[in-house]
């Protein structure tokens, strides 16, 4: 017996299984306010097709990274600089850093500078 038809729609729109906590904590809030440190070129867009209520802001050293159509805010900017002051602090609901700080001579001074960052009960993701 094949799989229905309904089988693959929802298997290609399923939520990541990384991001499931974070699915059933914000999606039905309107306001909510990710910043995503790494981004990436199309980080942006995959994450706003997931929590499409989601303010979207994004964080890359890449100056060719164009997110105008998901995101409130592009940073350019290098992390370990750590010249975090054009972000807004106790801002964030979610920072997400994927694949980040193992990049990074100064992890620890990043993270500290990017707790700041975020609304009470915040989470880093």
């Amino acid at each position: 017996m094949q799989p229905s038809v309904f089988y693959y729609i929802l298997r290609y729109i399923r939520i990541p299984k990384s991001h499931t906590f974070l699915y059933r904590r914000f999606n039905e809030k309107d306001d909510f306010k990710i910043l995503d440190v790494g981004c990436g070129r199309n980080g942006g867009r995959t994450l706003k097709s997931f929590f499409p209520k989601c303010q979207y802001y994004a964080i890359d050293k890449d100056s060719e990274i164009d997110l105008n159509d998901v995101c409130g805010k592009y940073f350019h900017m290098d992390l370990e600089e750590l010249d975090f002051n054009n972000i807004p602090g106790n801002f964030f609901d979610v920072i997400i850093m994927n694949h980040v700080i193992e990049h990074l001579r100064n992890g620890d001074q990043v993270m500290e500078k990017l707790l700041s960052k975020l609304r009470k009960r915040g989470i880093i993701y």
